[in-house]
């Protein structure tokens, strides 16, 4: 029996998608009710609106069963000057809530996320609380890559120590303490 072994980020070659997960504020390791799950569809649907609206082409967007996926084709190298995470912490910024959050922690070059057409099985199956399939809503054709320029524009500066501020108005170092606790 050969044991499962996950990719690690030392064996990753290249960014080739950025995801973004859109989390409903439920307790953890339990599945989202109707309404939470409906919160982060909505929040899905206005990140889209307002990323589409700064000149983003469209992402790959989905229903993970629990929350919401919007995935854009990215083509960065490994070692990007952490602007995924950079980006991850902007969109956290300006979208989270006390509803749903932007989950800062796939900015991990080996990151998963679930499979469409797999279950999300957290907790028990219950009737306010169910069992959901994972599924694709739109795919683009083709998935055109975010240039690099739109990506830094949003992009949160800061080097992770949260000691250097670039971007006027933002408490980043607040923003990197709370949300990034590894950085």
């Amino acid at each position: 029996v050969r044991a499962f072994s996950a990719t690690t980020t030392k064996e990753v070659i290249c960014r080739k998608w950025l995801l973004l997960d859109l989390d409903p504020k439920r307790p953890s390791e339990i599945a989202a009710t109707d309404a939470e799950l409906e919160f982060a569809l909505r929040r899905r649907d206005e990140i889209r609106a307002k990323l589409d609206a700064e000149g983003w082409p469209a992402p790959i967007e989905m229903n993970s069963g629990n929350g919401a996926y919007l995935v854009y084709r990215i083509d960065l190298p490994v070692e990007d000057g952490d602007l995924v995470k950079r980006v991850l912490a902007s969109l956290h910024y300006r979208f989270s809530d006390d509803q749903v959050k932007v989950d800062t922690s796939v900015y991990n070059p080996a990151r998963i996320l679930r499979l469409a057409g797999t279950w999300n099985c957290k907790g028990d199956d219950t009737a306010d609380r169910p069992w959901r399939r994972a599924e694709i809503v739109q795919i683009p054709s083709p998935a055109t890559v975010v240039p690099r320029q739109l990506l830094e524009a949003i992009a949160v500066k800061v080097d992770f120590a949260g000691t250097k501020i670039q971007q006027p108005g933002l408490d980043v170092a607040l923003i990197v303490k709370e949300h990034l606790p590894d950085a």
